[in-house]
């Protein structure tokens, strides 16, 4: 498995905004595929905020992705947040998500991030066994998530 920036493989644009909307898009009923497709456009970057990253078998086939946003919950300050972590239903079980959160971890580490945050409506335990702490449980566009954090100084 690799992992690298969509900004090194754009043709897979689709796919990962075809799973995000699948997977999130009950969030933001504003949305629709295409307007998705068109927001993760700014994501095409490798060494900038937003950017996101995928997951690749060794046939080069997508795996898994996992974003970083400048902002992930309208109107609050905290920034930046690990967003849209997302390991195809068949693929799953075989480490891919927690591959993709440290290789997202390190990347906003070598950004300069010190503390990285997300939100989870459940997924607490997951994150928990990687070392991030729960912030608050907050609603959000309908739905209860958990705000979490973690410090990449340590």
């Amino acid at each position: 498995m690799r992992i690298l920036p969509l900004a090194e493989r754009p043709d897979l644009l689709p796919t990962v905004a075809a799973w995000g909307f699948g997977e999130w898009g009950y969030f933001y009923p504003e949305d629709d595929l295409a307007s998705w497709t068109e927001g993760l456009r700014a994501n095409l970057a490798i060494d900038a905020i937003p950017l996101t990253l995928v997951a690749l078998d060794d046939a080069g086939r997508p795996l898994g992705t996992v974003s970083l946003e400048a902002q992930d919950i309208d109107g609050d300050p905290r920034t930046p947040w690990l967003a849209s972590l997302f390991v195809r239903p068949d693929a799953r079980g075989r480490g891919i998500g927690i591959a993709l959160v440290g290789a997202l971890e390190a990347t906003a580490a070598r950004l300069c991030t010190r503390r990285l945050w997300l939100f989870t409506p459940d997924r607490m335990a997951f994150y928990a066994a990687l070392g991030w702490q729960a912030e608050e449980p907050r609603d959000y566009r309908g739905q209860r998530i958990t705000v979490m954090s973690k410090d990449l100084t340590r």
